[in-house]
C-alpha cells in the first residue's frame, strides 16, 4: 500500500509539471504565428526565429519525455498492482474455494456423523422394543406353559372321571361338536330330572322304543327286500312285455302280408313306438309281374300312391290283422267297399267271413255295413243280413226287413 501511495504522488507530480508546460507552448506557438504574420503584412524579410524554434522544439522534446516518462511510470505500478491483485485475487479465490469446500466437508460430516446418531438412537430404540417383545413373549409362554399344565392336569383328572363310567370312545367329532352334543344331553338329563319321571317307567319306555326299533328295522329290510323282488319282477315284466308287444307288431305284419297276397299284392308294417307313428307300405301285383307295368307299381307304395279301390282294400287287410291282436266281443266295419271294384270287394267279403268264422272268433260278433246288394254275400246260419228299403221322399221312420 505505501509503495502505490509512492507510486501514485510521482504520478501526480509528472503531471503537473505537464500542465504547467503546455500554456507556455501553446503561447509560444502564437507568438511564431503572431509574428509570421506581420512579416507577410510588411513585406519584409522575417526574422530569424530559428532559435526560438529550436527552443521550442526542445520543450516539445521534453514535453514527450516527461508524457513517455509519466506514461511509462504510470503503466508499471499499473501493470505490477494488476497482477499482483490477479495474484491476490487467486489465492482469494483458491482461499474461498478451499473454505467453501472445508465448509461443504463438514456440513457433509455433520449430516454422516447425525445420520449416525439417527441410526444409534433407532438401533437403541428397536433393542428396547425387541427386549420389552421379548419379555412379553417369555410371559406369555410362561402363561402358556402353566395352562397346558392345568389342562393336561384337568385332562387326567376328567379321564380317570369318565373311565369309571366307561371306555374313551374313539370318534371323528371336533371338541365344538362334542360340546354341543353334551349340551344337549345335559338339557334332556335336566328336562326329565324336572319332569321327576321313576327311572323304572323310563328304563321300562327305552326298552320298548328300543323294541319298536328293532321291528321297525326289520320290517324296512322286508320291505326293502320285496321291493327289490317288485322291481326285478317289473324289469322282468317289462322285458316280456317289450317282447310281447314286439311279437304282437312282427305277427301283425305277417298277417297283413298274407292278407294282402290274397290279391296278389305284398306289404308291410313299420311300428315306431317311441314316435306312436305306424309306416304302412304296399307292393301290388307282387306274384305275377308284368313286364309292361311301370316301375312304380313294381315299388311299394304309401297309402297316399294307391287308387280308392287299394286303398280299401289296404286298410280292410290292416284291420284283419290289427283285430288278431285285440280281444274286443264286437267288431265292425262301415261301408268298407264304396271305393272298391267288383273284384276287390268279392275278395274283401271273403276275407272278412273267413276270418270271423275261425275257431278263435266263433265266439265275437262281427258287422258289416256296405251301400252295395248283398245278393253274392255268403250263407249260412252264422250269417245275417238287414236290409233297409231306400228312404222316400218325406218319410219319417225306416222300414227294415230281416233275412
Amino acid at each position: 500500500d505505501k509503495q502505490r501511495q509512492v507510486i501514485n504522488s510521482d504520478l501526480n507530480k509528472y503531471k503537473r509539471e505537464v500542465n504547467d508546460l503546455l500554456p507556455r507552448i501553446n503561447a509560444i506557438k502564437a507568438e511564431i504565428e503572431d509574428l509570421k504574420n506581420q512579416a507577410r503584412e510588411e513585406s519584409a524579410p522575417p526574422p530569424d526565429l530559428s532559435e526560438t524554434e529550436a527552443s521550442l522544439a526542445r520543450m516539445e522534446e521534453d514535453i514527450a519525455t516527461q508524457q513517455a516518462a509519466y506514461d511509462e511510470e504510470r503503466a508499471k505500478p499499473q501493470d505490477e498492482i494488476t497482477k499482483k491483485q490477479q495474484v491476490l485475487n487467486a489465492k482469494m479465490r483458491k482461499i474461498v474455494e478451499e473454505k467453501a469446500n472445508t465448509l461443504k466437508s463438514s456440513e457433509f460430516l455433520t449430516r454422516q456423523v447425525q445420520d449416525l446418531l439417527n441410526q444409534v438412537g433407532q438401533v437403541a430404540r428397536e433393542k428396547d422394543d425387541l427386549a420389552r417383545k421379548k419379555q412379553e413373549a417369555e410371559a406369555r409362554l410362561a402363561t402358556i406353559r402353566e395352562n397346558i399344565v392345568e389342562a393336561e392336569t384337568s385332562l387326567t383328572a376328567t379321564r380317570d372321571k369318565a373311565s369309571k363310567y366307561c371306555e374313551q370312545v374313539a370318534t371323528d367329532l371336533s371338541p365344538s361338536v362334542l360340546d354341543q352334543k353334551i349340551q344337549s344331553q345335559q338339557r334332556r338329563l335336566q328336562a326329565q330330572q324336572r319332569n321327576s319321571e321313576d327311572p323304572v317307567v323310563v328304563e321300562k319306555a327305552y326298552k320298548e322304543s328300543k323294541k319298536v326299533v328293532k321291528d321297525t328295522v326289520i320290517t324296512i329290510k322286508r320291505l326293502e327286500e320285496v321291493e327289490a323282488k317288485l322291481m326285478a319282477a317289473h324289469v322282468s315284466r317289462v322285458k316280456r312285455w317289450l317282447f310281447f308287444r314286439r311279437s304282437i307288431g312282427n305277427r301283425t305284419g305277417i298277417l297283413f302280408n298274407t292278407f294282402l297276397s290274397s290279391r296278389g299284392a305284398s306289404g308291410s308294417l313299420k311300428f315306431d313306438h317311441e314316435k306312436k307313428t305306424l309306416d304302412i307300405s304296399v307292393e301290388l301285383d307282387s306274384k305275377k309281374p308284368d313286364e309292361s307295368a311301370s316301375l312304380e307299381s313294381k315299388k311299394k307304395k304309401d297309402t297316399k300312391g294307391l287308387s280308392g279301390g287299394e286303398r280299401s282294400f289296404s286298410t280292410v287287410a290292416l284291420l284283419l290283422s290289427l283285430w288278431d291282436a285285440m280281444e274286443t266281443p264286437f267288431r265292425g266295419m262301415d261301408e268298407f267297399d264304396v271305393f272298391m271294384d267288383a273284384v276287390n270287394r268279392k275278395t274283401s267279403i271273403k276275407l272278412l267271413a273267413d276270418s270271423a268264422r275261425t275257431d278263435k272268433n266263433r265266439t265275437r260278433q262281427f258287422i258289416f255295413i256296405s251301400p252295395h246288394e248283398t245278393s253274392h254275400l255268403p250263407s249260412g246260419s252264422d250269417v245275417m243280413i238287414v236290409r233297409m228299403r231306400p228312404p222316400e221322399r218325406n218319410q219319417s221312420t225306416l222300414t227294415v226287413n230281416t233275412d
